[in-house]
């Protein structure tokens, strides 16, 4: 399975299992406003514990996904990558040195939610750093 994550060199991450690693910093330093809520009504960021019936909302409930625990979040389309994050805060996060990267994961290695998933990095078969412009063309 393709997953799309934003994260630094080191890994390190806006989305991280149990806590938002660089969230807060980066979002107080980034003053783009990005809507919370889609169209629809429905929260863009959902949480786990929110993603009713889904495999990602019965790890988190059965105590899986945890501050330090081995997962790390990511998204399993590139749709789900700009309905996160927009094209303009993607930009900003590369100006902060948080690319976009794209890791090859066995499917039973993944835990899927709707909007996102998590998977523990070790069991990526690649991962590699991918131009936010690049990604956008294969839209």
């Amino acid at each position: 399975m393709r997953i799309f994550r934003l994260q630094t060199d080191n890994n390190i991450g806006p989305i991280s299992a149990g806590c938002q690693s660089i969230n807060n910093k980066i979002e107080y330093e980034l003053s783009y406003q990005y809507s919370d809520l889609l169209k629809d009504g429905t929260e863009r960021k959902q949480h786990p514990d929110a993603d009713t019936g889904t495999p990602l909302q019965k790890a988190y409930f059965d105590g899986l996904i945890y501050s330090g625990s081995p997962f790390i979040f990511g998204v399993s389309s590139i749709k789900d990558l700009y309905t996160w994050f927009c094209p303009a805060k993607i930009g900003m996060y590369e100006a902060k040195n948080i690319f976009i990267y794209e890791y090859i994961v066995p499917d039973e290695y993944v835990i899927m939610g709707t909007r996102q998933v998590v998977f523990d990095p070790k069991y990526a078969i690649s991962s590699s750093k991918i131009s936010h412009k690049k990604l956008r063309n294969r839209l």
